[in-house]
């Protein structure tokens, strides 16, 4: 198809096209251009403005383009009607560029256009190379001082180190009639046919060398120099660098510092000493971001230098591109219209599809329906977005309109009459993307991936796919979902044939329905029928009625609703938990509600009835009418759990094989499938509750069977305040959200323990000792000080909730005098003052504290001794495993716990000084009967009126109450009776060592230890040795003899003794009294007379051990008493064998 004579230019070299009328004529103002052109051409109307410049954008922008018409306009190489051409076609579009424009026209200043493209060296090198070439091919006379410089030094380094070569050159002077000096001054004077001379001369001397200058030195002075000499002319520069992003990609690491440098001097010399000198760079993207793998600092830096310069960032200008299009297509040769029923059918779809939303219906209508015709709406929508993710100088927007390449618009007018499909792009924009090995976007990996299974004769499905994945790789779904209806439109099938489409390319495991986003996408399943092993599993596998509703309770964004109003008066928190339940529990005889809310330790329920048989419908409404619970809320609808039956039993499978590492090692694609159809389950399990969550309006609702009208959830939070003011109206306030909840941390716990143990140890100074700024005190600061509670003054409470529960709680106590632990603590749990749990141990004893010392605790019928804060707080935790006593004791027992406290108060432990009174009187009465000697303390041997009354006392210690009712029975009327028990218990073991003495006497008959002495001295030395009577008696000390008799006898001491030791004493005294000479040991003695007493030797033979002592001791005495006088000798054996010899 031919086209008429003006043509559309897909892409710009700045180099090649400068000057081209066409461009001037052709081009279209474009939003995205319009600051850029402006502030550009302001620079060049203003000699003070900015002059260094940087634009950025993709590829297919128009950068390009706009920087070959700058450099025409500056130039002066454009004809003034094309100038005129351009100016107009902003007369209605921006008067601020049109004003520049015309401004701009009148400038008699010509600018010479330098143009660079990618990478052309050194930076330096390059740019001086080229402004020098520019003049050049301008016919400027202009010598740059670094010429000079680079001749002379080029001569004097033949002089010294290539003779040859100098030798040379002074002959081509003598040829040419010039003498070396008079040649020196010309060039000294920037000759220009003398410099000519020497360029021409070079190559005969270099071997065929061209003279270059590298211009390395002093860069911009050299560039202020020309620019100095072209002003002289009425001329500027202009410097054009394009692409200069591929030169920073291929910037070696040793010449990034220079480089740098030379940007910042160059810009520095365009805005403030060059007035004529004017910088624009094309980049991709901000100078910086071609330095990521660098370091931090260069960043920085190419960013510092970036502030240099004006940046100008250009987008894809989607209406710029609809209108290009339009006009391309326009002005073709036999221009194709749209078919009335196509473009009816078009303008249908595009309303429910806002694809072009920045355009009016007019327009759309104009340039996408009709104008850009034969391309599809959605591949105009496309193309823009795809061509700032992918495009290429040879891939643009622009290049597409006109390529004949497949994919490109051209190609398809040619071989075909319909619609150009969106799927197409993909073969324009990805040519070779089976031979590319490496792919920088997800979404074309996964396509490369996936594409090989789809059959290769399936030419439809692999379209389908094409334009699924563009969708994906441009990440457009964020736009417009992927539903079928708009497949349907893009692709031009009808429904019916592309359902059929998508569910085979489903089946290939490439795409799924994301129900989640209602949407196609693109999928990598695993290789593993996961159908077929769900239907497998389901054979062997069943799901309880508690696994559905633990599924169902995952989908629940909401668990529990507060009383929002009441919470905010109350300062503390106060919620209805959410419980799912199934019918068949309810209509359960044994259902009981209350029990859900104990276990769910809440204040309230709202109970989700999920009915698993639509035909109980009327029978749980009957139910729930009759269930009398203020604190369970009760919400059905008419729908039933087995509408997803099905997904929740596929979701328990699942979960199970994804817990199943075995299963999953099979395919690395495994957990990604079963996690995204985990998903999917999960999002329709989710939809089904979303009947509960948002209030429908199918719900029935029901409260203490009554019926409810709830709309919203705003309307129950506010309900349920209302019932929570009714039900716990006298609920305290205590401003401590992290102490006045349902559980605390250990921190939190531990600062309740101290408050305890203050309320218990400093209850009469009132303040509790407590300061700072510690939890501790902030737990006694909202309890006790903002609610002016005063523990010196408990019958006048100020605040009438503690007043009430205070009252309630005495009315208790003396209601019945013991009980459980819980009776006290329900007391504050319930209504109307439903306490949290952490508050009630401080608040329980803070209220009763002037009564606490009357009440002593039971576990097991065992006493609770020596309560602190960390104990109270476990017994109120297992409140129904401890009893209380309450001691009201009257005026009656006064005077003997006062003669109590006298007669034993110095025996009171300090640990229970603070306690109840029977737990003061037993410590002391127990600390004395614990301070006499064992003996006494459990020998029956003693007048039966002290055994009860010592065995009375060791019962307070399990029953301190009836140990001090039976001390008022028995000793009340005559407590002298008391003291006269506790003198014979101290003195009990004194006058048993009496009773001893005499039984001994009595026994040998003497009337005293001498005659006793004299008894035991007579016997015979073996006896004195053998006996323990005898022995016990001769070795006794005459004051304490007994005690000598007792330890020689039974071996412990008389405090120490029970009454069997006693008895054995008896028993073994008798023996040895009883013994005589006949019942010694048989054997051989030896008796020897020591100093008036006879001892006796039992003759024995020697053991082995024995012998060596012996001969140690004998050879010692031999060896060592040679200069030792005899007489010494043998006083030292008397001694040995008065020590060792009995």
């Amino acid at each position: 198809m031919k086209t008429k004579q003006r043509e559309f230019k897909s892409s710009v070299n700045i180099k090649f096209d400068l000057g081209k009328q066409e461009f001037f004529r052709n081009y279209l103002p474009t939003p995205s251009h319009a600051e850029s052109l402006q502030k550009i051409i302001s620079g060049f109307n203003d000699s003070e403005g900015k002059h260094s410049h940087i634009v950025i954008g993709p590829y297919g922008t128009g950068k390009s383009l706009l920087g070959t018409l700058i450099a025409g306009m500056a130039s002066r190489t454009v004809s003034d009607s094309s100038f005129e051409f351009l100016k107009k076609k902003f007369t209605n579009v921006d008067d601020e560029i049109y004003g520049q424009l015309s401004e701009f026209q009148l400038k008699d200043k010509k600018y010479l256009p330098v143009i660079l493209n990618g990478n052309e060296g050194s930076f330096r090198q390059s740019i001086i190379s080229a402004v020098m070439k520019t003049i050049e091919e301008n016919n400027l006379e202009i010598i740059v001082p670094g010429i000079i410089n680079k001749i002379l030094k080029t001569v004097e380094k033949w002089e010294e180190e290539f003779p040859k070569t100098y030798k040379e050159f002074k002959k081509q002077l003598r040829d040419s009639e010039r003498s070396i000096d008079v040649w020196r001054v010309n060039i000294l004077n920037y000759e220009k046919e003398e410099i000519a001379w020497f360029k021409n001369i070079f190559p005969s001397l270099s071997s065929g060398a061209e003279f270059i200058v590298d211009f390395k030195e002093d860069f911009t002075e050299q560039i202020k120099f020309v620019i100095d000499q072209l002003d002289k002319q009425n001329l500027g520069l202009f410097i054009v660098y394009d692409e200069f992003g591929r030169f920073l990609q291929s910037l070696q690491p040793n010449m990034i510092h220079e480089t740098m440098q030379d940007l910042q001097d160059l810009a520095e010399l365009s805005d403030h000493h060059a007035k004529h000198l004017h910088l624009l760079f094309i980049t991709h993207k901000n100078l910086r971001h071609y330095f990521l793998k660098l370091s931090e600092e260069y960043q920085n830096e190419f960013q510092r230098i970036e502030k240099r310069f004006q940046l100008y960032h250009i987008d894809s200008d989607r209406s710029t591109f609809i209108r290009i299009t339009e006009s391309l297509l326009s002005n073709m040769e036999q221009k194709r219209e749209i078919p009335n029923l196509t473009e009816t059918d078009v303008k249908n779809e595009l309303r429910k599809y806002p694809l072009f939303s920045h355009l009016n219906q007019v327009e759309v209508e104009k340039l996408v329906i009709k104008g850009a015709y034969p391309i599809h709406p959605v591949a105009i929508f496309m193309l823009p977005h795809l061509s700032s993710y992918f495009a290429q100088n040879e891939r643009t927007l622009f290049t597409f309109l006109q390529s004949k390449e497949k994919g490109g618009l051209v190609n398809h007018i040619k071989h075909n009459t319909g619609y150009y499909l969106t799927y197409k792009l993909f073969d324009f924009f990805f040519p070779e993307i089976d031979q590319e090995e490496y792919l920088e976007n997800k979404g074309l990996e996964i396509y490369k991936k996936l594409v090989p299974r789809i059959p290769i004769d399936k030419n439809e499905l692999k379209n389908l796919f094409k334009f699924l994945s563009l969708w994906s790789i441009t990440n457009l779904s964020s736009k417009q979902k992927l539903t079928s209806d708009f497949i349907s439109f893009a692709m031009g099938l009808e429904k019916e044939f592309l359902e059929n489409q998508l569910l085979q390319l489903s089946k290939l495991k490439v795409i799924r329905f994301n129900r989640i986003q209602g949407s196609w996408e693109l999928f990598e399943g695993s290789s593993i029928d996961l159908e077929h092993e769900i239907l497998l599993r389901k054979e062997t596998s069943t799901i309880t009625s508690n696994q559905k509703k633990g599924i169902l309770e995952r989908t629940l964004n909401k668990k529990y609703f507060l009383s929002n109003d009441y919470n905010d008066q109350k300062s503390m928190t106060r919620f209805a938990s959410v419980n799912i339940i199934l019918s068949s529990e309810i209509l359960d005889p044994d259902f009981d509600s209350s029990k859900i809310r104990f276990e769910m330790n809440s204040d309230a329920i709202v109970n989700y009835v999920l009915i698993e048989d639509t035909q109980e419908y009327e029978i749980v409404l009957e139910k729930l009418a009759s269930i009398n619970d203020k604190y369970s809320y009760f919400c059905i609808p008419f729908k039933s759990i087995q509408e997803i039956k099905e997904e929740l039993f596929q979701y328990h499978i699942l979960t199970t094989l994804k817990q199943d590492a075995d299963f999953m090692k099979n395919d690395k694609d495994l957990l990604n499938e079963v996690t995204i159809k985990l998903e999917d389950l999960f999002y329709a399990l989710t939809n089904f509750m979303k009947t509960y969550t948002e209030f429908s309006g199918e719900l029935q609702w029901y409260l203490n069977g009554k019926k409810l009208r709830i709309k919203n959830e705003i309307i129950f939070e506010k309900i349920l305040s209302n019932r929570m003011f009714e039900i716990f109206p006298l609920t305290p306030e205590v401003r401590n959200d992290s102490f006045v909840r349902r559980k605390i941390n250990s921190v939190q716990r531990k600062a309740g323990f101290k408050v305890v143990d203050h309320i218990i140890e400093d209850y009469k100074e009132g303040g509790l000792s407590i300061e700072g700024n510690g939890p501790d005190y902030l737990i006694f600061a909202t309890i006790f000080k903002n609610n002016n509670f005063d523990l010196s003054n408990l019958n006048e409470i100020e605040s009438i909730e503690f007043n009430s529960l205070r009252n309630d709680l005495v009315s208790e106590l003396l209601r019945k005098d013991h009980g459980k632990l819980s009776d006290l603590t329900q007391i504050l749990k319930l209504e109307p003052y439903g306490i949290r749990a952490p508050l009630i141990p401080i608040i329980l004893i803070s209220l009763l504290r002037d009564k606490w010392d009357q009440l002593m605790f039971y576990r097991n019928e065992m006493y609770v001794p020596a309560i602190t804060g960390e104990k109270l707080y476990q017994m109120v935790e297992e409140d129904k495993e401890y009893e209380f006593v309450f001691y009201n004791f009257d005026e009656k027992y006064k005077p003997l716990f006062n003669f109590l406290k006298e007669t034993f108060g110095e025996y009171v432990s300090e640990t229970t000084l603070r306690s109840a009174t029977p737990i003061v009187l037993s410590s002391g009465l127990l600390n004395w009967l614990r301070s006499l000697p064992r003996f006494t303390q459990v020998t029956n041997n003693m007048n039966k009126e002290l055994v009860e009354f010592r065995d009375l006392i060791k019962r307070s210690e399990i029953d301190p109450r009836s140990t001090i009712e039976i001390f008022y029975l028995n000793y009340a009327s005559n407590l002298s009776v008391i003291i006269k028990n506790k003198d014979s218990l101290e003195s009990h073991l004194l006058d048993y060592k009496k009773v001893l003495k005499n039984r001994v006497l009595n026994l040998i008959g003497c009337n005293d230890f001498i005659e006793l002495f004299q008894w035991a001295n007579k016997k015979n030395p073996v006896i004195k040795k053998n006996n323990s009577l005898v022995n016990g008696i001769i070795n006794a000390d005459r004051d304490n003899w007994i005690d000598s008799i007792i330890l020689t006898i039974v071996g412990v001491r008389l405090e120490e003794w029970s009454d069997t030791t006693d008895h054995m004493f008896e028993q073994l005294l008798l023996k040895d009294y009883n013994s005589n000479e006949s019942d010694i040991p048989q054997g051989e003695y030896l008796t020897i007379s020591l100093n008036g007493s006879e001892k006796s030797i039992t003759k024995l033979e020697m053991s082995t051990k024995t012998q060596t002592i012996y001969k140690n001791v004998h050879r010692m005495i031999k060896n060592a008493g040679r200069n030792v006088p005899k007489d010494e000798i043998e006083y030292m054996l008397y001694h040995l064998v008065k020590e060792f010899v009995e």
